[in-house]
């Protein structure tokens, strides 16, 4: 069967939203954003802090702090590979969780100014964050697999069409949307699901039963 969704992870920030401009302090700029780590390389290492280009002056990287789960420094997908394959050095670490809400909340209170969230995170439209292209490719794609044994796929074999029938419309915006019924807007998990079901029209029947 096919993989339900592409859900990669992506870095989360505030402060550096917007692009350097000769002259420019960009740590004065204040706006929320979520930067994808290629952005965040750009914006966060090629800007000096006292504007220009003086690389002499620091960076905006070595300035703000990064939240993320407790063995972020040691993974290859977060700290270490954002020291090595971007060349980013923070100020501080800041140890939370793993895209959670003591991320969004550090990073709302301003005790960090980046963080690592889900792509999928409602959180990053609801506080105006500003999800950037990770370019180098620092972070895989997490893919939302159904396991089905094949014992029940024998007996229901319209377990194989329905799950990916709902593989080919669930789409990043679509799963992003009913994480935000569910999370912010406060609905029940089964009610949203159904009402999605029903709206793209599933009638798949078949087995000992009806998907």
């Amino acid at each position: 069967m096919e993989p339900l969704l592409s859900s990669p992870l992506a870095l989360v920030a505030t402060g550096i939203a917007r692009a350097c401009k000769e002259g420019d302090d960009p740590m004065r700029h204040i706006r929320t954003a979520a930067l994808g780590a290629a952005i965040l390389a750009l914006v966060v290492s090629a800007c000096s802090l006292g504007g220009g280009s003086s690389a002499s002056k620091g960076t905006i990287a070595s300035q703000i702090a990064l939240a993320g789960p407790p063995e972020c420094p040691d993974r290859p997908f977060c700290l270490k590979g954002l020291t090595e394959k971007y060349g980013l050095t923070f100020k501080e670490f800041k140890p939370t969780d793993a895209g959670g809400p003591i991320t969004i909340e550090a990073l709302k209170k301003g005790d960090a100014q980046v963080g690592l969230l889900f792509t999928s995170d409602p959180a990053i439209a609801v506080n105006g964050f500003v999800l950037l292209k990770d370019d180098k490719g620092l972070q895989l794609a997490d893919n939302l697999v159904p396991v089905v044994r094949q014992s029940a796929l024998d007996a229901n074999p319209v377990i194989k069409d329905a799950l990916n029938g709902v593989s080919a419309k669930l789409d990043q915006a679509t799963l992003t949307d009913l994480n935000k019924q569910v999370t912010v807007d406060s609905k029940a998990a089964a009610d949203v699901a159904k009402a999605w079901v029903d709206a793209q029209g599933f009638t798949f029947s078949g087995g000992s039963g009806t998907v």
